[in-house]
């Protein structure tokens, strides 16, 4: 989804279609995240909470804070088991 939506942010279109494009794909993204959402209500919200680590673990990288970035790992390593039941 986001591979294809940096396509067609990229591409030599006119605006217009560029709008329908993004829109087109935004739809599909939404109709396939529902149906990924009802056929597997667990595995949905494992991958919130994977995607949700990574974008965390990513920006503390981003900062350069080495000491933050081990103390983020830690704790996802002690509560990791917790994730699944607070959602």
């Amino acid at each position: 989804m986001y591979e294809s939506l940096k396509d067609v942010r990229e591409a030599a279109l006119p605006a217009g279609e560029k709008a329908d494009k993004i829109v087109k794909l935004s739809d599909a993204f939404a109709k396939m995240k529902a149906i990924v959402r009802y056929e597997d209500p667990a595995a949905y919200k494992h991958g919130i909470i994977k995607h949700v680590i990574k974008v965390i673990g990513e920006g503390i990288k981003a900062r350069g804070d080495k000491a933050l970035l081990e103390v983020f790992i830690e704790v996802v390593d002690q509560h990791g088991d917790e994730f699944d039941v607070a959602l």
